[in-house]
This record gives C-alpha cells, sequence and structure tokens, in this order.
C-alpha cells in the first residue's frame, strides 16, 4: 500500500515549527528569574526582587529555589547546573533528579541523572540533537542521551530522562560524568536556540520543497 504524506507532513511541518518559535520567544535567565519563586532581594546596586544578573547555577539559594521540597531535597550540587540548566529553558520541566552514587564496590551504583516532563516531543528532541552535537565535537566524556521515562504518575504529560548510556559502569568514573554534567550545562539556554533555529531554518527549507512537489 502507498501512502500519500504531504498532508500529514504539513501539518507535522506546522506543529513543529510553532514549538520552535514557542521555545525561541521564552525569555532568557538574564530577562527573568528563572526560579519561579524566588523573591530574594538581589546584591547588586539595583537592590531588586525581580533583578536576574546574578542568576545561575552558582546562587546559593539554586539548591532550594529549584527543588519541589527544599528542606529534605535540595538539588544535589554535581547535578545541579544541568537541573539549572533545563528549568531556565523554560520549555521543560524538571520533576526528579540524582547527582549519581558510587556503590559499597566503588563502582558507579546510580547514574547522574535529570527526570523532567516536556509538553511537546521537539524539545527533548533538540537537547538530543544538542547532546549529540557535543559528543561528535569530542567535548564530552561519555555519551549521554535523552530517552522517555516509563514511570509517569499521570497520562497527561510525558516523562523524559536525560542520562549518560554507559556500556560498563565498573570502567566508568563518576567524576568524569560530573565534569560531562558541567560542560553540557554551560551555555546550554545559547546552544539550545542556536540548535532550535538552524532545525527551524531546515523546516522553513522542507515546507518550501514540499509545496514546489506539490505544485509539479
Amino acid at each position: 500500500m502507498y501512502i500519500e504524506y504531504f498532508f500529514e507532513r504539513e501539518k507535522y511541518f506546522d506543529r513543529r515549527k510553532n514549538d520552535i518559535l514557542e521555545m525561541l520567544s521564552m525569555p532568557t535567565d538574564k530577562e527573568v528569574r528563572p526560579c519561579v519563586n524566588c523573591k530574594d532581594t538581589c546584591t547588586c546596586e539595583l537592590k531588586s526582587q525581580f533583578c536576574c544578573c546574578m542568576c545561575s547555577a552558582d546562587c546559593s539559594l539554586a539548591p532550594k529555589q529549584l527543588s519541589s521540597d527544599p528542606v529534605n531535597y535540595p538539588i544535589e550540587k554535581n547535578i545541579l547546573p544541568l537541573v539549572y540548566a533545563l528549568t531556565a529553558s523554560r520549555i521543560v520541566q524538571p520533576c526528579w533528579s540524582c547527582e549519581g552514587h558510587l556503590d559499597n564496590e566503588g563502582y558507579i551504583g546510580k547514574l547522574p541523572q535529570v527526570w523532567f516532563y516536556s509538553p511537546s516531543v521537539v524539545y527533548p528532541d533538540l537537547i538530543s540533537q544538542y547532546l549529540i552535537s557535543f559528543l561528535v565535537k569530542k567535548h564530552l566524556e561519555n555519551t549521554w542521551k535523552v530517552s522517555v521515562n516509563q514511570y509517569n504518575r499521570d497520562n497527561f504529560s510525558t516523562l523524559f530522562i536525560i542520562q549518560p548510556r554507559l556500556e560498563n559502569k565498573q570502567t566508568t568514573d563518576l567524576k568524569s560524568l560530573h565534569r560531562d554534567i558541567k560542560v553540557i550545562a554551560d551555555n546550554f539556554d545559547f546552544q539550545l536556540r542556536a540548535t532550535a533555529k538552524n532545525q527551524l531554518n531546515d523546516l522553513k527549507r522542507q515546507i518550501l520543497q514540499a509545496g514546489e512537489g506539490l505544485q509539479q
């Protein structure tokens, strides 16, 4: 059976384009504070509760501000940069994280990881492309992946997970994974927006080509 793709493809292009445009319209962490409940007065000369100049994963308040249970479970130090970066993107919502831990034998017992919700599959896909580009450029010591998480409390949203893909936990140094996290988180918003803009240009070109195909 032959399936005509043009109609569905146009809907796909349009949906993906709109999701990317929505992402690009989001304010950066230097425009609006990423920690929505933060009312702390900035230490700069403005002394404002809305100033963003000090917002970063290095903020002393970030471990608690980014946690839903700040008293008992502040975000762990070595996964904090990635949780902050994902939150500051405003396109996904982190819901659980772990910096990774060694077992009793000194091998990796639990992988560093962040679970997050996404209203669109476009955003996890962009993050995955971003990770692949870093791997190709050999900026990372390990391979990282984004995948669907099977655990979900409801049926209204899709849960994703970002974590390293390891062949052998016994030959991997946890510190190398922590170094990777810092590399991934550095300039995350800028790099992810650049990836999105490139894909938007590709979509526009594909839409144009699809239109030309229909006219033939």
